[in-house]
């Protein structure tokens, strides 16, 4: 633990090494250490902390999308419902963005604490607390060092801002952010956002998908006098909008999805639906118009003859 550190009894360094206690203001700077450990080790365990609950929250919306917003089979209303619903998630993101921007540039500014007790895979800058002298080396307060070994929890291996190198207590020195782990942690944090984020469009698009489908099969439903019993601007209007929502989802997916290629199969097919029935319909009309002018003919008719 870091706490072992900060306790004369467990670190001899603050207890027994007689170049370090005997620095002038010792105490001072060993309450100093005390507290820059306590405010960083409480900074960094929220910043965990929040990264934590980010990728619990995260989690949950992919659930969302995967299982609740996965729906292929419904009714147009029911289609509605979900779209609604969607869009409301995508809002959500949206504004989590910035949470998540957050916590990436918090990540600059964590203390490597953790870097204290693990073995370093290379040099790090520390900052001197208090001046030291030894036989090997000697530092100033605030001087800038190379931390180059920290495999002895007590003496470490260091080298000045002048290139002397020698041996001096870990305990009088600040490691400098940024946290490698805080980093990497925030980077993970990004990528897993972007997942979602991508996710969601992939079952937007799908959802939008199934509505054309779940329309289509209601138009598939009708017979011709069903479809006659609309005024001719609804029909037009209707057959638009399915075909018009179509090509837009076409251009938008993957030319070899084969759920798209379904989509443009039965877009065809209830065009040519489409087709057959105003073929009718202009037979219809046809036929009224023709018996129309028979009878105005014969009206005609019945009229000069009385």
């Amino acid at each position: 633990s870091n706490f072992c550190l900060l306790s004369d009894n467990q670190n001899p360094y603050f207890g027994r090494n007689r170049n370090f206690t005997k620095t002038p203001n010792f105490s001072r700077y060993r309450n100093q250490y005390f507290n820059y450990f306590c405010r960083h080790a409480s900074t960094s365990g929220q910043f965990f902390g929040e990264c934590d609950s980010a990728e619990k929250w995260m989690k949950e919306r992919e659930d969302q999308l995967n299982g609740h917003f996965a729906q292929s089979d419904f009714k147009l209303d029911e289609g509605e419902v979900l779209l609604k619903e969607m869009q409301q998630l995508r809002d959500e993101l949206s504004q989590y963005e910035d949470e998540v921007q957050r916590l990436i540039e918090t990540a600059g500014e964590i203390v490597p604490l953790r870097a204290r007790r693990e073995r370093l895979r290379q040099p790090i800058e520390a900052v001197a607390i208090c001046k030291y002298q030894s036989s090997e080396i000697s530092i100033q307060k605030d001087e800038v060092c190379t931390i180059r070994d920290n495999s002895n929890k007590l003496k470490w291996k260091v080298t000045n801002s002048r290139g002397q190198q020698g041996e001096a207590p870990g305990v009088m020195f600040l490691l400098t952010p940024p946290d490698q782990e805080a980093i990497e942690t925030a980077e993970k944090l990004k990528r897993h956002y972007d997942r979602v984020i991508t996710l969601w469009q992939k079952k937007h698009l799908r959802m939008r998908q199934n509505m054309i489908f779940a329309t289509i099969k209601v138009v598939k439903s009708w017979d011709f006098q069903q479809y006659m019993c609309m005024e001719k601007e609804q029909r037009i209007a209707i057959r638009r909008a399915l075909n018009e929502d179509s090509e837009k989802l076409i251009q938008e997916g993957e030319p070899n999805d084969p759920q798209l290629k379904r989509l443009q199969r039965e877009i065809d097919e209830v065009n040519r639906l489409f087709d057959e029935w105003e073929r009718r319909a202009a037979l219809e009309e046809e036929r009224r118009n023709a018996a129309k002018a028979f009878n105005d003919r014969c009206t005609n008719l019945e009229m000069t003859l009385s």
